[in-house]
């Protein structure tokens, strides 16, 4: 507890109500007194997490999302080329994408507008690996959720039905 008189805020700074008497003590009172022993293990407390399956989906769902949101995002570069050049961000994006090679054969620099307009018409065969690669991660996300599922529900024993 603060000593009768200590100032504990000014009124005008942090938040403090507009009071004619600001020496007041804050209430309640704060005891650091208190110190409890524990004679038991540690108190704790968890959240409890989702299972590995419905884990394993949500980030399959969200992988599966991930070329559509892409052609979303190079539609929306084609459309603010109407309004100016592409920023260094959008061409980091499209660099991190397609990689400098493609866009250098593509002309970006010189042409933005028809180097976007062939990028997007060719998505799924400049992009074949990645996407191929794509889907094995999704696949492994459905997978490994399911058997880490099934793993988990398995009691007490040390079964596993992992592959």
């Amino acid at each position: 507890m603060l000593p009768p008189g200590e100032p504990t805020c000014e009124p005008a700074c942090f938040g403090c109500a507009d009071i004619a008497d600001t020496r007041t003590a804050p209430y309640p009172p704060i005891d650091h007194g208190f110190a409890p022993t524990l004679s038991t293990a540690p108190v704790t407390r968890h959240a409890e997490f989702p299972s590995p399956l419905v884990v394993g989906r949500a980030q399959a769902r969200s992988l599966r999302g991930l070329p559509d949101r892409s052609r979303q995002r190079m539609n929306e570069l084609l459309a603010g080329l109407a309004n100016g050049p592409l920023t260094d961000t959008d061409t980091g994006y499209l660099t991190t994408l397609f990689g400098t090679p493609v866009l250098n054969r593509l002309k970006l620099v010189a042409d933005p507008p028809a180097a976007v307009r062939t990028l997007l018409a060719r998505f799924d065969v400049l992009l074949a690996s990645k996407l191929a690669r794509l889907d094995q991660l999704i696949a492994r996300a459905i997978g490994r959720a399911s058997r880490l599922s099934i793993t988990a529900t398995t009691s007490g024993r040390s079964r596993s039905t992992r592959a």
